[in-house]
């Protein structure tokens, strides 16, 4: 089985959320991903979200692969937790308090 880094085709927004059930909805959204591979559909679909979206969005990720899904994981922990480190500021990081 070959173990691709990274996939080999364009991300998709998999929600669309202007396109399908419209700007304004506002309930949570459940999505399974199969066979995942990466986190670019996620990610591209977290970011295309609206910025008056402030529901939940609950991603269940299915892989056969046992090196793939940890290192998903793992990239959008880290994608996460850069977030919250960019919030702190330079200091923080700095000092190592994170």
């Amino acid at each position: 089985m070959d173990v691709l880094y990274w996939g080999n085709t364009p991300a998709v927004d998999l929600i669309n959320l202007s396109m399908n059930e419209g700007e304004k909805y506002s309930s949570p959204l459940v999505l399974l991903l199969c066979g995942v591979g990466d986190p670019r559909y996620v990610l591209l679909t977290i970011a295309s979200l609206p910025d008056t979206y402030k529901q939940q969005v609950t991603f269940v990720l299915n892989e056969i692969c046992p090196c793939t899904l940890p290192r998903t994981v793992l990239l959008l922990y880290m994608v996460n937790k850069g977030k919250a480190l960019i919030q702190l500021g330079p200091r923080h990081l700095a000092k190592g308090s994170f």
